[in-house]
């Protein structure tokens, strides 16, 4: 029978985290991911701002 293998929480971010930086193509989406998300709230936040004036 085959032992069950029990991994920290740190040892599986780090895990992750290798995986991530060797992929390029996750490493562009998160960034389009980032980029998406701040330009939606500065949009945000000029629409607010041109509400108060």
């Amino acid at each position: 029978m085959r032992k069950t293998t029990r991994i920290s929480l740190n040892e599986l971010i780090n895990e992750n985290k290798k995986e991530i930086m060797s992929n390029q193509e996750i490493i562009n989406d998160i960034e389009k991911r980032l980029e998406d998300k701040h330009s939606k709230k500065v949009y945000v936040q000029e629409q607010q701002a041109k509400r108060i004036i």
